[in-house]
Order: C-alpha cells, then sequence, then structure tokens
C-alpha cells in the first residue's frame, strides 16, 4: 500500500510537470469558475426575483412560505445540476486538448469545447443524476438534523464525490450513462486506491504550499496597509492572485492526473517523459483492445 502511495505520489508531480509545459491547460479551470459564477449570479438573482413574486401573488392566501419554500428547492437542484454540468463539460474539454497535444495535435480552447460536444447527452445525464443524489443528501440531513445530520451530510457528500472521481475519463471512454459511469469510477477507485490517494495527496499538498504562501502575502499586505499604502494593496492584490493560482493548480493537477492513471491502468501508456517504472507495479493494467498493451 506504501509503495502504490508513493508511486502516486510521483505521478502526481509528474503530473505537475505536465501542466507546466502546456500552460493553456490552466486556462481551463478559470473558464470554469467563471461559468459557474455567472451560473449561480443567474440563480440568486431568478431565486430573489421569484420569491419576490411568490410572495406578492400568494400573501393574500397565507401560502406564501410553501411558494417560496418550493422555489427555494428547485432553485438549489438547478443549481447542483447546473455548476455539475459546467464543471464536467470543462474538464473534459480540458482533456480533449490534452489528448490532442499528447496525439502531436494542436487544437484551439474553443475547438476542445466543440469536440466535448459529442458528450452532450451523457454530460447532461450525469449533472441530472448528480444533482438527484445531492439533494436527497440535503433531505436526509435536514430530516436527521443537528450535529448528526451535519455528519451524515458531510460523509453523503465525501461518497459521492470519491465514487465520482473518474467519471469524466470513463464517460470520455465509454459513453455510459450516470450509473454506469459511477460504477466503473468506484471500480477503479477501489482497485488503485493507494496511487489515487497519493497522487492526490502530491496534488493538495503542492496547491496548499502557494495558497499558504499566497495568504502570508495578503495578510502582510493587509497589516502594512495603514502605514504603507499603494505597496500594501500591491501586496493585497499579489496575495489573492497567488491564492487563486494555487486553486487553478489544486484543479488542473488533480483531473488531469485522475485522466493519465485512468488510461494507463486501461493499456494507453503514459506520456512522453514520464518514467513507467515508477508505476507499474501499482497498478493492474488491462490489455488495449485496440493498440495492445501500450498506446
Amino acid at each position: 500500500m506504501f509503495e502504490k502511495m508513493r508511486n502516486g505520489f510521483r505521478l502526481g508531480s509528474a503530473t505537475r510537470k505536465l501542466i507546466f509545459k502546456d500552460k493553456k491547460l490552466l486556462l481551463y479551470p478559470v473558464i470554469g469558475a467563471i461559468v459557474s459564477l455567472a451560473v449561480m449570479g443567474v440563480l440568486f438573482a431568478l431565486l430573489v426575483f421569484g420569491g419576490s413574486i411568490t410572495a406578492f401573488a400568494s400573501g393574500s392566501s397565507g401560502l406564501s412560505g410553501t411558494y417560496s419554500e418550493a422555489f427555494g428547492i428547485i432553485a438549489l437542484f438547478a443549481l447542483y445540476v447546473l455548476t455539475a454540468f459546467v464543471s464536467t463539460y470543462v474538464t473534459m474539454a480540458m482533456f480533449m486538448a490534452y489528448k490532442s497535444h499528447r496525439a502531436g495535435k494542436q487544437v484551439t480552447i474553443a475547438q476542445s469545447f466543440i469536440e466535448t460536444k459529442q458528450y452532450l447527452k451523457q454530460i447532461f445525464e450525469w449533472a441530472i443524476f448528480y444533482g438527484i443524489v445531492l439533494m436527497i443528501i440535503r433531505a436526509i440531513e435536514q430530516r436527521v438534523g443537528g450535529l448528526g445530520g451535519m455528519i451524515v451530510g458531510g460523509i453523503g457528500s465525501m461518497a459521492i464525490a470519491a465514487s465520482a472521481l473518474f467519471v469524466v475519463p470513463v464517460i470520455m471512454d465509454n459513453k455510459t450513462g450516470p450509473i454506469a459511469s459511477i460504477k466503473l469510477s468506484a471500480k477503479m477507485l477501489i482497485d488503485h486506491f493507494g496511487s489515487t490517494f497519493g497522487g492526490m495527496v502530491y496534488s493538495e499538498l503542492y496547491s496548499l504550499g502557494i495558497i499558504l504562501l499566497g495568504v502570508a502575502v495578503l495578510i502582510m499586505g493587509v497589516a502594512a496597509i495603514s502605514f504603507l499604502g499603494a505597496i500594501a494593496i500591491i501586496g493585497i492584490a499579489l496575495g489573492v492572485a497567488i491564492i487563486i493560482f494555487g486553486g487553478i493548480i489544486n484543479y488542473t493537477t488533480l483531473n488531469l492526473f485522475r485522466l493519465i492513471l485512468y488510461e494507463y491502468v486501461n493499456g494507453k501508456g503514459l506520456p512522453e517523459g514520464f518514467d513507467e517504472e515508477m508505476i507499474k507495479n501499482s497498478v493492474t493494467q488491462k490489455r488495449n483492445r485496440k493498440a495492445g498493451m501500450f498506446a
């Protein structure tokens, strides 16, 4: 187990180095964050506006609270579905760009998003499924209530997130529906937990180091704002930028690591410059149906 974790750690490190060779990949989490924030903003505006309308329309009948609660549930479900859709679509587009680059083809960001349209049906089905599961978890959390509800909700959220770690590569590889995809993803996690855990630990620690550096710079900027003025403001802006960069590195490294590990396990080899010896004893490969053991 420890050897598998160590090799997963090394694979995570190699993945991070790969990202800096193709810096375009770092733009995908930025696009995803911008779109997700826009979706949240629109839904929040609709929630406020819709809540006001339902309260006004049902005020005389005394059903304002019921309508507002129903509208809130619908808005929450829509938020889960839309953010899951955006996240999955953007991640898949990033994978498209990486796979094209690995195959020696250069595609633009716009082209990668266009190519991802072939999976639109599967992505939408997954987003609906994910939203339903999260709503069920929230309902159970509310039903239990208190600290127990928070624990149940936390465990449920962690379980679905862990089971879905390899869903995007699975959908790309098989074009399967949500239930089949999450089953294959969970099997991948169970069969190769050590390598997966090691790579995720590396990605989290590396990005955490960057984020902590940003926090330190931000704190120093805030502390110095009373006597350094413009310089302190620059320090605050720099600290925020470093924190955001740490988040971008985290998203990109974690997701690309999952794809690389998934493809290696399924007999598609490793990217150029990766040392196969570091993980070949940690995972069991499947024979590639089309290209033999290694692509």
